[in-house]
């Protein structure tokens, strides 16, 4: 499948790559620094994304931001290999980490430690998986769709946990359901952590990217 104008291998173990998280791949980079000469004191940002799957936007970044540190989780232990596979191909193996694991659980003891977090979570609710198209529903793995009852759960957990993980003003990037905006942003009050709260459209016009920066 080919995402950002790279080809990714694809198994039932992962979502299938899609246009949308393009826009994730920009909203990063648009934040990201290149390394200049013109700047002795340049320093290495550290990402981490979150549920990376094929490996795909974490790559995407790596390939744009080579001069960055790179981490990637799934808690999926046949995604984080396939993702390390996808590395390999793009001979990447050396720009980006891959670690199993569940959100933040082997982090709790190293904090903070990044500049910036992003993710595509699953944050379709329960009750509308079974309207979604057949092909999704066969071939894709549910738990990376199933964002709980109100579609929110996982987006809940990363904006009430992620600032413990961000340096001061680092950024936290999340994928959306097209019309979660004014749900997440009431979950992002209430937690009171972030500010420069910004909505980033994607090609069909809908909010898809929030973008919040550590207070």
């Amino acid at each position: 499948k080919e995402f950002w104008s790279m080809d990714f291998m694809v198994t039932k173990d992962v979502l299938i790559p899609r246009p949308e998280s393009e826009i994730l791949v920009e909203t990063a980079i648009n934040l990201l620094p290149q390394a200049s000469t013109s700047h002795p004191m340049f320093a290495p940002k550290r990402i981490l994304e979150l549920g990376t799957g094929s490996g795909a936007v974490v790559l995407a970044l790596a390939s744009m931001r080579p001069c960055h540190l790179f981490f990637a989780s799934d808690t999926i232990t046949a995604a984080v290999r396939l993702a390390k596979q996808n590395a390999k191909h793009h001979d990447f193996e050396s720009r980006v980490s891959f670690i199993c694991a569940d959100w933040f659980e082997p982090l709790k003891d190293k904090r903070p430690v990044f500049d910036m977090i992003v993710s595509n979570p699953p944050y379709v609710p329960s009750r509308a998986i079974e309207k979604l198209q057949p092909e999704i529903v066969k071939n894709e793995p549910i738990s990376a769709i199933d964002g709980g009852e109100d579609g929110l759960s996982c987006l809940r957990h990363i904006i009430n946990n992620a600032h413990l993980y961000l340096q001061r003003k680092g950024h936290l990037l999340l994928e959306i359901g097209h019309d979660q905006r004014n749900d997440v942003q009431k979950i992002v009050d209430q937690c009171a952590k972030y500010e420069n709260v910004v909505y980033t459209k994607d090609y069909s016009g809908y909010d898809r990217v929030v973008q919040l920066r550590k207070r």
